[in-house]
């Protein structure tokens, strides 16, 4: 009886010791799935923060490109106005400059 006792109880130890090895196995299995998981999810991560990046950038060049085109209309504009202007007070300059000279 005795006898009997005992290797049921080695019996359930050994059990205890295959379950308690299959727990490991799965902890460990399924720590290497969440690392795995992890490493996907940091990848789609920094490749979706790329293209935000590279579009936030595009947009941005296209809007200083937009800026500089019409900073540069506005000063070729004010360029052809003071030429103009200049044009317009050269007979009265000239006017004023044969005058004192005649005088």
């Amino acid at each position: 009886m005795a006898k009997e006792v005992w290797e049921q109880i080695q019996a359930a130890e050994a059990e205890a010791r295959q379950m308690i090895e299959g727990a490991k196995q799965q902890s460990v299995q399924a720590l290497a799935n969440a690392r795995q998981e992890a490493i996907v999810i940091i990848r789609k991560a920094e490749e979706q923060a790329k293209n935000e990046g590279e579009a936030f950038l595009k947009q941005k060049l296209a809007e200083f490109e937009t800026t500089k085109q019409k900073r540069l209309d506005q000063i070729d504009s004010e360029i052809r106005d003071l030429i103009s202007r200049s044009e317009k007070r050269i007979p009265g300059a000239t006017k004023n400059l044969v005058e004192k000279v005649v005088s």
